[in-house]
């Protein structure tokens, strides 16, 4: 049965950020009409789903795994988008919608080969690896840029940073995911995974705090 009190013992502090982050952006849209390429949108999806939908189906059928399936497709396809957004001028930025391509004929793969009810697919950890590649051309174009740069004042700089910290941190619990839900005896997994979506979530907060005039 979903109860208000369910919900609220359901939420971790990574969830609350990441409502924080969409207020925040949704004020500095309104009072200095700064935004980020359609974040508003990305963190509304992103907050529906974690404070919500995934409850929701853990209560009811007694398995997320099938809503973070699906909406792990979503925030990948969005993170393409930002960095190609970020890239489109440079004479490579092509290639970025061919990788993006080949990740989707992937993901169908996956999809009518593989159960995305029972688990978790690895679309995931494939799609995060191809954007930290996105992540490191970025910061290598930074050091590379003839004149200085506050990274401060960047709204990207913070998205990408907790993309980073979200990708190395679980990268091993991705990989072995089902052994480790299986045969671990701690809350290891679990705490991991809390660990890096504040930080995740902290990142997308700074992304809202940071944001500059289309």
């Amino acid at each position: 049965m979903i109860t208000i009190e369910g919900l609220i013992n359901f939420y971790t502090p990574y969830h609350y950020i990441g409502l924080l982050a969409l207020v925040v952006a949704v004020y500095v849209y309104i009072t200095k009409k700064k935004t980020f390429p359609l974040f508003i949108p990305f963190l509304f999806v992103n907050s529906f789903v974690e404070m919500y939908l995934v409850y929701y189906f853990s209560v009811k059928i007694k398995n997320s795994i099938v809503v973070y399936n699906y909406f792990n497709i979503f925030v990948i396809l969005y993170y393409f988008y930002v960095y190609y957004n970020y890239f489109r001028a440079k004479p490579w930025s092509k290639y970025i919608m061919l990788v993006y391509f080949f990740w989707l004929v992937y993901v169908v793969y996956l999809f009518w080969n593989y159960d995305y009810i029972k688990y978790f697919q690895n679309h995931y950890t494939v799609g995060l690896t191809i954007v930290s590649v996105l992540i490191f051309l970025f910061f290598k174009g930074l050091l590379e840029d003839a004149e200085f740069v506050d990274i401060t004042k960047i709204p990207i700089f913070y998205f990408s940073v907790g993309i980073l910290v979200l990708f190395f941190s679980s990268l091993p619990f991705f990989i072995f995911s089902e052994r480790l839900l299986i045969n671990s005896e701690s809350r290891l997994y679990t705490l991991l995974i809390v660990c890096s979506n504040v930080l995740l979530n902290l990142g997308y907060l700074g992304t809202a705090l940071c944001m500059k005039k289309n």
